[in-house]
């Protein structure tokens, strides 16, 4: 692969998949190539006998999206999705251009469709039973949410919960998501509800069993999709209220499964979008089925209530901010620790002094938000000196990045030098090396540049010390670090190629030590970057007309190392 096409593939892959895709296409895993548009599909032989179904996506040369059928590959990020990359970065017209499905269809009569339908379940059996789920635009009745639950079991019942499982099984439950959503678009709500429903009950139930193997997470997306179609209902004004107060309910039982199972699916959205969709009417009913959940002692309690400290309090106190006095709600909004909230809404009265106080109550991490709403409302002296005051007490980053900002936009040379030293003092990585540069006047740069790699090296941060070194042309230097401290092998790499003209022997030597850790993770990926690497010592061996020392140093690789033929057979796959 040449470097355009890893420079194609870098955005989207990790060096890891991109390089095990390479042994992926040696091996001539890939078949059955075709593309619509930009869109490259394939077929892939597993190393275990598996074959998946492999798509990408091309945009400008680059891979914008992608999806594999394997164990890894529902994000795409696969060496199956890298090879399929690799092979449509660099051969297009390999691939036979076919028309999408609908065009197949388009046209052909009721015989045909009958006979293609025999053909594809004598192929996939498994499929006869898509023929008794509902479709939109079907007079067949109304959807059983139950059928739709024992078609759910059915899909898990086939894959089992094994590690794995999850991606097969949300590829074959994706049709069954996208069902609430087309009944949504069709206006057949209670389809949609039914749908959504079935899939939930069956989902949920099956969950906890995966989560034992650190799983879960597709399923839980495949989730958030459901009840966004679901959600989209709620926005039509031509439903009636018992079908609203129905999808309501759906989506608040959801929620309540999602926070028993941890709070790490669609819990959160459900509620943004209860938020945004719910009449004022419809927030008082959810707010009375939250109350009627707490504590006896508390269901009454509105003005003074600890929301922190029950169940639900946050979200309730959502539904009910409206209805609060002006004292309850801003003392909510303390103890909920949303004090942005509180800010913005008395500057939005034009309450300075108490936003003020407010502001001067909050934690650190929320004073960003303070101070951008401060300065929306042409307040932004006042959040410059709220934030300096806290950065005096509290040396955040994030503070002085802000104070930073703000200073160069109003051109204050001495205010973005304090603040970019300050910066640096307080976390010297690239970033601050960036700020601290940019700040210094040309003549004084050397002498500051040195302080600051004293400081870089005095905290500890040697990867960042490696890069400002690249970034300033000393290469010598940064080749002496990456011999002397462990650092990422990407970083070393980068080291050895800027040397490669200016300190070949730093080069050199850093390009051993890389070859060493590629051959020592001993797998095919491994050998394959040695041989790549040995590649460029051979080659900066000629280039200083010194071939023979060149031949010298692949002699010795191959004696170190006499034992693994994959790291020979590499060796001569790259000319070496």
């Amino acid at each position: 692969m040449n470097d355009a096409g890893a420079a194609s593939g870098a955005g989207w892959f990790d060096a890891g998949a991109w390089q095990r895709g390479v042994e992926v296409g040696a091996r001539g895993a890939l078949f059955d190539l075709r593309h619509q548009g930009a869109v490259f599909r394939a077929r892939a032989h597993g190393t275990e006998g598996g074959r998946y179904h492999v798509s990408v996506t091309l945009s400008g040369g680059a891979v914008t999206a992608a999806h594999c059928t394997c164990v890894a590959g529902a994000e795409g990020r696969c060496k199956h999705a890298a090879a399929l990359a690799q092979r449509a970065l660099a051969a297009p017209e390999a691939f036979v251009a076919v028309p999408s499905w609908r065009e197949g269809l388009r046209g052909r009569s009721r015989a045909e469709l009958v006979h293609l339908i025999e053909q594809m379940l004598g192929r996939h059996p498994e499929l006869e039973t898509l023929l008794t789920l509902p479709m939109p635009g079907a007079s067949r009745g109304r959807v059983d949410a139950a059928a739709i639950a024992r078609e759910a079991d059915t899909v898990f019942a086939e894959h089992g919960e094994a590690f794995g499982a999850e991606g097969p099984i949300v590829d074959q439950l994706a049709g069954l998501a996208a069902l609430v959503g087309r009944f949504a678009d069709a206006h057949d709500t209670l389809s949609a509800l039914a749908v959504a429903r079935g899939l939930i009950e069956s989902v949920y139930r099956h969950l906890p069993e995966f989560e034992q193997h650190a799983q879960g997470e597709d399923l839980r997306a495949l989730m958030l999709r459901v009840v966004h179609a679901l959600a989209s209902c709620l926005g039509r004004e031509s439903l009636d209220a018992e079908t609203r107060h129905a999808v309501t309910d759906c989506l608040v039982e959801t929620r309540q499964r999602d926070l028993a199972l941890g709070d790490v699916g669609p819990a959160e959205a459900i509620e943004e979008l209860l938020r945004a969709n719910l009449e004022p009417d419809e927030r008082a009913r959810l707010a009375a089925m939250l109350r009627a959940r707490l504590p006896e002692a508390l269901r009454d309690h509105r003005e003074h209530l600890a929301w922190e400290e029950v169940d639900d309090g946050a979200f309730l106190f959502d539904l009910e901010a409206e209805t609060l006095s002006e004292a309850a709600y801003l003392a909510g909004c303390r103890r909920l620790a949303r004090h942005a909230e509180a800010v913005r809404h008395l500057v939005a009265r034009g309450a300075l002094r108490e936003a003020l106080g407010v502001a001067r109550e909050a934690p650190s991490w929320a004073l960003i938000e303070i101070a951008e709403s401060l300065e929306a409302a042409g307040q932004g002296a006042l959040a410059e000196s709220l934030l300096t005051a806290r950065s005096e007490q509290d040396r955040a980053p994030r503070l002085i990045d802000w104070l930073y900002a703000r200073a160069l936009a109003r051109h204050d040379a001495e205010q973005v030098r304090l603040f970019a030293e300050t910066r640096f003092g307080i976390r010297p990585d690239q970033q601050g090396f960036a700020m601290l540069k940019a700040s210094t006047p040309g003549p004084e740069w050397v002498t500051v540049r040195e302080r600051a790699f004293g400081t870089m090296t005095a905290h500890g941060f040697v990867h960042e010390l490696v890069r400002a070194l690249l970034d300033e042309d000393l290469v010598t230097r940064a080749a002496e670090q990456v011999l002397r401290q462990p650092t990422p092998f990407a970083l070393r790499e980068a080291v050895a190629l800027a040397a490669e003209r200016s300190a070949p022997e730093a080069a050199l030597a850093v390009y051993d030590g890389l070859i060493e850790s590629a051959v020592a993770e001993r797998s095919r990926a491994g050998y394959q970057t040695a041989a790549r690497l040995a590649a460029r010592v051979v080659a900066l061996y000629a280039a200083r007309g010194e071939v023979e020392a060149g031949a010298t140093f692949v002699a010795a690789l191959r004696g170190r190392h006499a034992r693994l033929r994959a790291l020979h057979d590499e060796l001569r796959r790259a000319g070496v």
